[in-house]
């Protein structure tokens, strides 16, 4: 995530491309953007890192997932501060619930559970097709940490046992965001959120992927029309 915290070496990275080989996806990072820099902080894990708020930027290499959304150049939203990604080698993920996720990686907010994936299911849905700015990308992915991390109750990006500092006018979207998203609809569509996760590097992402209910409901409504 920080990119000034990457220091793989070339073993560790052909080690990492050999496990990838037959991942959900395997994928290259190629930076965080649109965004903003900022500081976060996890006082309960005694975590704080500076880093970009934004876009996570990925070309897909291989991988058995069929879903279109990673395939080519995507976007994830990062659901992990506690491991790191970097540029250049071939990371594998593999498909996780997304009330479980993020995978295990030594802090005490895994799984996140499903109160918490509700709620960034109703931030997607209200927020995810509009982000065109940096602001709006980097407040789109505080506010996604900010439902992950925080553990006070109140969601603020500003206070709390999460926090951020920096990119302003993202954080104060952010808060925007997060002081309406319980009241938000869920998130629905031809689309359903998952994580997808590796138990070492890289960190755990969160991407939309074909929902089963909703696949069905279209059949369903292929099969009433072909019975008109």
């Amino acid at each position: 995530m920080s990119l000034s915290r990457i220091a793989l070496s070339s073993v560790v990275v052909a080690g990492l491309a050999s496990a990838a080989s037959a991942a959900y996806v395997t994928a290259t990072f190629t930076g965080v953007t649109p965004g903003v820099s900022v500081s976060i902080n996890d006082t309960t894990n005694s975590q704080s890192l500076n880093t970009q708020a934004g876009g996570f930027n990925f070309s897909r290499v291989a991988g058995t997932a069929t879903d279109p959304y990673v395939s080519g150049n995507y976007v994830t939203f990062c659901i992990d501060i506690f491991k790191t990604v970097g540029s250049g080698p071939t990371y594998g993920w593999d498909q996780t619930a997304l009330p479980n996720a993020p995978t295990p990686s030594g802090n005490t907010n895994y799984p996140m559970g499903s109160v918490k994936a509700d709620l960034l299911g109703k931030l997607w849905g209200a927020h995810r097709s509009g982000l065109s700015t940096a602001n709006e990308f980097g407040a789109f992915q505080l506010a996604v940490w900010e439902i992950v991390f925080e553990n006070s109750g109140t969601l603020d990006i500003d206070n709390g046992t999460f926090y951020a500092t920096g990119g302003a006018g993202a954080r104060s979207l952010a808060n925007t965001w997060l002081s309406t998203v319980a009241s938000e609809a869920a998130y629905g569509g031809l689309y359903a959120l998952t994580g997808i996760s590796n138990e070492g590097n890289p960190q755990d992402q969160l991407v939309p992927t074909p929902g089963s209910l909703a696949l069905c409901g279209l059949g369903g409504l292929a099969f009433v029309r072909r019975r008109r």
